[in-house]
């Protein structure tokens, strides 16, 4: 077997490789590393989203499941007639 093979197969452990491609997962494992705020909004109360928005009034929205920048939209919030109407459609959706 070659050596990257090996490496491979050490590396991505069937048991633990899934958390991987999960943002979520990465998150809540690696977040501390990331020094980044963050929330995931279904587990997250509206009174908190509306405090996350208003604290950073520049958000990213990242699908849970995507890779490469893909459908990553930039919102950046003005009052809070885009936190209680844009945002929260968009979020929605997804």
């Amino acid at each position: 077997m070659a050596k990257a093979q090996r490496y491979f197969k050490i590396l991505h452990n069937p048991d633990y490789v899934f958390k991987l491609y999960d943002k979520i997962e990465i998150y809540r494992i690696f977040g501390h590393y990331l020094k980044r705020d963050w929330i995931y909004v279904k587990d997250c109360t509206i009174d908190g989203f509306e405090s996350f928005c208003h604290k950073h009034k520049i958000v990213m929205i990242k699908p849970r499941r995507s890779s490469c920048g893909k459908g990553i939209r930039k919102v950046v919030i003005n009052n809070e007639l885009d936190i209680k109407n844009g945002i929260s459609n968009y979020i929605m959706k997804m």
